[in-house]
């Protein structure tokens, strides 16, 4: 981190607001970055969507148009983990930040990325099959218990995603223990994200289906990816002020620390 000082805790407790501002401010202040890193996982989203057929020509419904959705989707969450832990690692070790071409071709601490990510979607397709059952005594409710039960699980593990970034991967009982500091906080903060991302994601993924135009195509992939880069920059402002929150002598546990002459200043 940049200092040593608590700049996203108010009287030792996380600041919602200060933790909105920072992210606000980590994607101003590396705007070319992230633009850059974007071009890659835009381009070849585009180019897969646009030259691929679906299913070629296959009638809907088929296993080749089935088997061309899945590899669609597993190539774009490829390209997302690579976008994400870059920027990911860009936010929170200021030391190290990986070159551009990182969202392409990875290092070990991206792969650590995609495991948490993989370990989390497990997590929430336990959720989920727990949410079918409720559905037999809850009713049409089961599916808000659901949403909430998801939210409220995805804000407190997504701390996996930073420390791996950063090469200090978790556990995820450590992400549950860490983000206890301040679980309410949290969850709104983070969980916020989860929802939007449940209403606007799909919906952005659907845009070229309307029109074939590859403008349309790269509008969706970039819609995409500026999506991820938003999320990227609360999930970290909030992993750092969870970090700030721990004692100063465990921080470099989770977050590498700047070794700058300013960081060791009294």
């Amino acid at each position: 981190m940049v200092d040593q000082t608590s700049t996203l805790l108010r009287n030792g407790r996380l600041s919602m607001r200060k933790v909105v501002a920072h992210a606000l401010g980590l994607l101003v202040r590396n705007a070319g970055p992230i633009a850059l890193t974007m071009i890659g996982p835009v381009v070849v989203m585009t180019l897969i969507r646009e030259l691929v057929p679906a299913g070629f020509g296959a009638a809907p419904g088929t296993a080749l148009v089935t088997l061309h959705g899945v590899s669609v989707f597993v190539v774009w969450l490829l390209l997302w983990v690579g976008f994400a832990s870059v920027l990911h690692a860009r936010f929170l070790d200021h030391g190290r930040p990986p070159p551009p071409w990182r969202a392409l071709i990875w290092s070990h601490a991206q792969v650590s990325f995609l495991f948490g990510i993989v370990r989390l979607i497990g997590v929430s397709i336990l959720v989920g099959m727990a949410t079918f059952l409720l559905g037999y005594v809850a009713g049409e409710i089961a599916g808000l218990i659901g949403l909430i039960a998801g939210t409220i699980v995805w804000a407190r593990l997504a701390m996996v995603f930073q420390s791996a970034a950063v090469g200090r991967p978790l556990a995820l009982a450590d992400s549950w223990r860490l983000t206890g500091l301040a679980r309410v906080r949290v969850v709104i903060l983070i969980g916020s994200l989860y929802i939007c991302a449940q209403f606007f994601g799909p919906i952005v993924v659907v845009l070229p289906l309307f029109d074939g135009e590859w403008l349309l195509q790269i509008l969706s992939a970039v819609l995409l990816f500026f999506g991820a880069a938003i999320v990227a920059a609360v999930l970290s402002a909030t992993y750092r002020g969870l970090v700030e929150m721990r004692p100063a002598d465990v921080r470099d546990t989770y977050v590498p620390q700047d070794q700058a002459p300013e960081a060791d200043a009294p």
